[in-house]
């Protein structure tokens, strides 16, 4: 039987649902720089400095029309999805494909 793959999209408490030690580590680091409600820096989040995760991170800045740019997508990421997401917005999905990450995306951040 070929092996495949089973991805789970949460819809709340992305927090709750971290199984992972890297996601727990990132999200103590997100904490960490997290101030009275703002979003923390792009610096806090160096690519760079996060060189141990970035294959498997992407980098989402709002680009202020209601979609998001991929400014980083993991090697390991578009390996998987057979395609890379990087410099290119949600705005390149069509129709219901870009309405689900366009939510997706803003539920994680008003989570957060």
């Amino acid at each position: 039987m070929p092996h495949r793959l089973f991805f789970e999209v949460p819809d709340s408490s992305f927090a709750e649902r971290a199984q992972s030690r890297d996601i727990g580590e990132l999200h103590a680091l997100y904490l960490a720089a997290h101030r009275d409600g703002a979003m923390p820096s792009q610096a806090a989040f160096d690519i760079s400095v996060l060189q141990q995760y970035a294959p498997f991170l992407m980098r989402l800045e709002p680009t202020g029309t209601g979609s998001y740019r991929y400014a980083h997508y993991g090697r390991g990421i578009a390996s998987v999805a057979d395609f890379d997401m990087t410099g290119k917005s949600t705005a390149d999905f069509d129709g219901p494909l870009r309405t689900f990450f366009v939510d997706t995306y803003a539920r994680a951040k008003a989570e957060m």
